[in-house]
């Protein structure tokens, strides 16, 4: 047992939701990770619900990238569709910083450059800083250093 303030039932374990789960990946990764882990390997990208963000943010806390941007992917096209714009930036960036960590810098330069692009529009200036931020860091593992600067 940790000193972690949340703690799960085995028994209790099939009804830990979406949200729960993010929140057991985000907070105490290392104490939870296994935990987050089982529970994911079960399931795989919905329809771009929620669900879907919650399970997309547990699998990029817990190291894992792949399931991650399945269901980060699914949620960026269920706000695409429906014209979310102020909240799809959140998720391309999510996606673009997914996709860095799996070694995908062009697709993550071209969702980073969408970020960017959109959050200037709607007003999120800090999300635009922070898709920049990523633009610099794909640079810089490419060894641009004068673009990463």
């Amino acid at each position: 047992m940790t000193d972690s303030a949340v703690t799960i039932r085995p028994e209790a374990a099939e009804v830990v939701s979406a949200e729960a789960r993010a929140v057991l990946a985000m907070a105490s990764p290392v104490e939870h990770g296994a935990f987050v882990l089982e529970q994911l390997a079960g399931r795989s990208a919905g329809t771009g619900g929620p669900a879907d963000q919650q399970l997309g943010l547990a699998a990029h806390a817990v190291g894992d990238f792949v399931r991650a941007e399945g269901h980060i992917a699914a949620r960026a096209q269920f706000l695409r569709t429906r014209g979310l714009l102020g909240a799809l930036v959140s998720s391309l960036l999510k996606l673009a910083w997914t996709k860095i960590q799996l070694g995908d810098w062009r697709g993550a330069g071209s969702l980073a450059g969408e970020a960017e692009r959109l959050a200037e529009e709607t007003g999120q200036l800090d999300l635009a800083a922070a898709a920049r931020l990523a633009t610099g860091t794909i640079a810089a593992y490419r060894g641009e250093i004068a673009l990463a600067e």
